[in-house]
């Protein structure tokens, strides 16, 4: 194959996947970005990778792909999102190029293998409920993810269909270095072995059976994962969350009736949603969540059936439910995200595009043509829907207020949806502090508060805005409720701290931020102000607290700051 031929098939794609994204290039950082992004202060040196691998030792490969927008634009979220676009763009590029060579090998004839190819990829490049993985910034991990997948995927392909032993390894080894690559950006490319190995089950070689195919060239990457996956779990289990075995079912139960949700947003994407308010499963005599496991079998089993016949039916449903499997078995905060229906939304822009290209091929002489034409009528009125309503969801984006306003409208008001709910004004009132709209964010708070009224960073942000109109008895009233509640919340008494310092109340504010270290020692906020408060009438402390200070936050925005104070303390 003549790469150079399908080039402009390739710039088809950016320039379609641009319109789709084009509105979506200039929104500001929103919700989790402020915690990935803005607040880490790990990826503000580019050369420290130490410092950039450990802060984020699940994804350090996600982290240092922050770190280099940082070096190269600093907090502008246009490069950004430029980035997450020419990702986006690669992986339409490479589902493409999956899907030809595949054709191509099988030698069916020239334009089937091109429109089998150019459908799914156009599905995949302008459907709207990829627009969360593309437009919010902290997504790139779906993305990113997505490309090793793809990537590997391809280079395996590629390794299984050669007789060139020199081809073969150059190809084997690729599949293999995507493969540990993508595990270093999200854990969902875990069930990148399972899905070549049923790959090379449906497709490979018919001489030789599977179980000496698997012992020459599937171990590795299953060794890996297994290597891999007990790290990983022993990370999630032991420090990021601690699940009992009745939260891990009732999770798995959940998963079944979000995974069908997935496939019908996919069909039928409408109601998009940045939080869904997903209620746990319950138990197996709950009607949906009983109808959706049989669904799930209804559908493995058919799959199964149809191994033989229609192998292309039986690999993209079980690849769709191996994918979603990770999330079956490990609960996570929320049971939906809709940019984990990225990478296994490619199957059913598959399934949707290879069925518009055996349209296509319907019919005999004259007959062809009319089937041609309507499949690609079908196809055109498709991505022109899917593009206009990609565009008009990357409105949603536009600010944190925009964005929870959606989700506020769309979030059911159900007594099961109450904590959700919560959740909901709390992220509107988020977005309303950011944009220094603080009365409005009074009042979203308070509403979180009447819902969830132990939710502590309702209460601690709740007083952030109380400080910032002036009114100091309120704040202080809601961060001293907050260690009512918790009588061992840092940033409480910080904040409180802070307050002293306003004030004037330099005693009172020593005693609060010597109350955190006691806490955290290693706090940055508590030994900043420390050394502030001590800055003319201790040198000594105050030069210690700066040290400590920027050895727990070595690339803070306040490094400059500290260091002049640190000039000043060491003249003579």
């Amino acid at each position: 194959m003549k790469f150079i031929r399908i080039i402009p098939v390739f710039i088809f794609f950016a320039i379609l996947s641009f319109l789709s994204y084009a509105n979506s290039l200039h929104c500001p950082f929103v919700y989790d970005d402020y915690l990935t992004i803005v607040d880490n202060d790990s990826i503000r040196d580019i050369t420290n990778l130490r410092w950039i691998f450990l802060f984020y030792i699940t994804r350090p490969l996600l982290n240092f792909s922050f770190a280099f927008n940082y070096w190269l634009g600093g907090l502008n979220p246009f490069g950004y999102h430029i980035f997450n676009l020419v990702t986006h763009i690669a992986n339409v590029s490479l589902l493409f190029l999956l899907v030809y060579l595949f054709f191509q090998e099988k030698g069916k004839n020239r334009t089937f293998g091109f429109l089998a190819a150019l459908f799914p990829a156009v599905i995949f490049a302008v459907h709207p409920l990829f627009t969360e993985a593309v437009t919010y910034i902290t997504s790139r991990s779906s993305l990113l993810s997505t490309f090793f997948y793809l990537l590997a995927f391809l280079c395996f392909t590629v390794f299984a269909r050669n007789e060139d032993k020199r081809t073969r390894k150059i190809f084997y080894l690729a599949a293999f270095i995507g493969f540990f690559l993508g595990l270093l950006t999200k854990e969902e490319i875990v069930t990148l072995p399972a899905i070549i190995l049923l790959y090379d089950y449906l497709f490979g070689e018919k001489t030789g059976r599977l179980r000496s195919r698997f012992w020459k060239y599937h171990w590795p990457f299953w060794a890996v994962l297994l290597l891999g996956g007990l790290v990983r779990l022993i990370i999630f289990f032991r420090v990021e969350a601690s699940h009992n075995l009745n939260a891990i079912y009732l999770n798995f139960l959940t998963q079944a009736r979000v995974a069908l949700k997935y496939l019908g947003l996919l069909i039928l994407p409408i109601n998009l949603n940045f939080f869904h308010d997903y209620p746990p499963g319950g138990s197996l005599t709950d009607f949906y969540t009983l109808v959706s496991i049989v669904t799930i079998l209804a559908i493995l089993i058919f799959a199964w059936r149809m191994r033989s016949r229609f192998p292309g039916i039986s690999f993209l449903a079980f690849s769709f439910f191996i994918i979603l499997s990770p999330y079956f078995l490990i609960p996570l905060n929320e049971a939906m995200s809709e940019h984990r229906a990225y990478l296994p939304g490619i199957c059913y822009c598959l399934g949707l595009g290879m069925g518009l290209a055996m349209i296509s091929q319907r019919g005999e002489a004259g007959g062809k043509i009319f089937w041609k034409i309507f499949s690609l009528i079908i196809a055109g009125v498709l991505t022109l829907v899917f593009l206009y309503s990609t565009i008009q969801r990357n409105r949603v984006w536009e600010s944190e207020v925009t964005l929870f306003k959606d989700a506020l409208q769309k979030s059911p008001h159900s007594p099961r949806a109450r904590d959700g709910l919560g959740d909901v004004h709390y992220g509107l009132g988020d977005a309303y502090r950011n944009s220094g709209q603080y009365e409005q964010a009074i009042k979203e708070y308070e509403t979180s508060l009447a819902i969830k009224p132990d939710n502590l960073d309702s209460w601690v942000n709740l007083g952030i805005s109380y400080g910032q109109i002036g009114n100091l008895e309120k704040a202080e009233e809601a961060f001293k409720k907050v260690l009512s509640l918790d009588p061992e919340y840092v940033k409480a008494f910080n904040d409180l701290g802070v307050i002293a310092v306003i004030k004037n109340q330099k005693d009172l504010a020593i005693s609060r931020f010597s109350e955190v270290l006691r806490l955290d020692p290693g706090n940055f906020v508590a030994h900043k102000h420390l050394g502030d408060l001590y800055f003319k009438d201790d040198p000594k402390k105050s030069l210690n607290h700066y040290q400590m200070a920027l050895k727990a936050k070595p690339f803070s925005s306040l490094r400059d700051e500290i260091l002049n104070r640190i000039k000043e303390l060491d003249k003579p």
